[in-house]
């Protein structure tokens, strides 16, 4: 098998193989005998059918299925041979087969960057650090407060959080469009369940009051016929309705899983748990950071094949999402939108990898234990779950690849300086 390789771009390389015909010729041969003795042909009993006939019948299928195998397995041979670390699969493009002469075909793909990873040496990283006070606890008990709260009518203008019961009916150019029209449709003021401008224009209307709004659906909207184009809708008010929010008492308290209804130990259970959310997050912060600069430091030329296989798991990701929300007609994401993430993803991707072999880093398994348990901590039996992660192969790689880039994390901060800005614990959770 003679080998040739040319560069024919900053990372694309074009691998022309000859392979030689005799062995060509060899397994094509052996690949008809052993179809032979199994085939079932008219006119024959089932393995008894000649060669010739079977060529006849079959020999371009095994042909192809024998060049297929040959260009597959001295592709990996090749790049074993040149020493070459592809990205992302080849693409092959076989010469003409002349019966006697060496098969010839070239694979074209592209290899990952050579580099070296520039670190944190003299740099600076804003590490975010919070404290969790007895008024994010009230706080957090009048958010759910809220999420439990009742709704009854009353007798004046709505307002920002009331429900209020409309009909409306929406207009694109003066026509009515698919979907736009509903009766007794409710929805709570401020929600952001509407399209922009939609809730606020509403806000000051009374029951059996009659208005048409303007308004402009997004340009992202997930109906091409309606992004980005001005409407108009006529809003009948049915029903305008108060919100009446629980009292925090024993039932309130039960509710969350505190049997007795002891208002203390319920306070210290959300402590832990809001604690718990606070570290997470502060730590993805950090990592976040980290990463962001190490970018910020290391520019260079990211595969195609890798970002386009990227942009294909975020556009399959996000029409799951859509069809999750009823939208099951929804058509894929135009690629442009998530090609700057998809790069930015691929790259530290390639960053991570080279730091971990650069430092032989290996998956702390107390790491990965811990991770496996504050994952497990919400549900109402953990030791399953724990167990559910340690026995399932996919699951467990995942907690070790976040473990990695939290060591990775670790590795790079050792030569920054850390920079400690305190943050409000509202402020904080408010931007995830």
């Amino acid at each position: 098998m003679q080998v040739t390789v040319e560069n024919t771009g900053a990372l694309e390389r074009k691998m022309t193989i000859q392979y030689p015909w005799d062995e060509v010729e060899t397994r094509e041969s052996d690949a008809l005998k052993k179809l032979q003795k199994k085939a079932k042909i008219d006119g024959f009993r089932p393995g008894k059918a000649p060669m010739t006939v079977i060529k006849k019948y079959h020999g371009d299928r095994v042909r192809y299925d024998v060049i297929s195998d040959i260009m597959r397995h001295s592709y990996f041979e090749a790049i074993q041979k040149e020493d070459l670390s592809p990205a992302g699969y080849p693409f092959f493009d076989p010469k003409e087969i002349k019966e006697g002469e060496d098969f010839e075909f070239i694979a074209t793909f592209e290899v990952f960057p050579e580099f070296e990873v520039v670190e944190l040496d003299g740099q600076t990283i804003e590490r975010e650090v919070a404290e969790l006070k007895d008024s994010d606890i009230d706080a957090t008990i009048e958010k759910l407060r809220k999420q439990m709260q009742s709704f009854e009518k009353v007798d004046r203008a709505c307002d920002n959080a009331d429900e209020v019961t409309i009909h409306f009916e929406g207009f694109v150019d003066g026509d009515a469009f698919e979907g736009g029209k509903a009766e007794n449709f409710k929805i709570v003021l401020g929600s952001n369940r509407m399209i922009p401008g939609f809730e606020s224009a509403i806000i000051g209307m009374n029951a059996g009051e009659d208005k048409t709004i303007d308004v402009e659906f997004p340009k992202e909207y997930h109906s091409e016929a309606l992004a980005g184009k001005p409407a108009q809708f006529k809003i009948h008010m049915v029903e305008v309705a108060g919100a009446v929010l629980p009292e925090v008492d024993a039932e309130f308290i039960k509710r969350y899983g505190v049997e007795d209804g002891d208002i203390n130990k319920f306070k210290d259970e959300l402590r832990n748990e809001l604690q718990r959310e606070l570290d997470i997050t502060l730590k993805t912060k950090l990592k976040k950071a980290v990463f962001d600069k190490t970018l910020e430091l290391n520019s260079f030329e990211v595969p195609k094949a890798l970002i386009d296989n990227e942009i294909k798991q975020m556009q399959d990701a996000q029409v799951k999402q859509m069809q999750q929300y009823g939208l099951k007609d929804s058509k894929i994401p135009a690629a442009e939108l998530f090609e700057e993430e998809a790069k930015k993803r691929v790259a530290l991707g390639i960053i991570v990898d080279k730091l971990i072999k650069k430092y032989d880093v290996k998956p702390d398994a107390d790491k990965v234990k811990t991770l496996i348990e504050q994952r497990a901590s919400v549900y109402d039996q953990p030791e399953e779950i724990v167990n559910a992660f340690y026995a399932n192969e996919k699951l467990l790689n995942e907690m070790q690849d976040i473990a990695l880039e939290e060591q990775i994390v670790e590795t790079l901060i050792k030569s920054a300086t850390l920079k400690e800005v305190e943050k409000s614990f509202a402020d904080l959770m408010g931007q995830q």
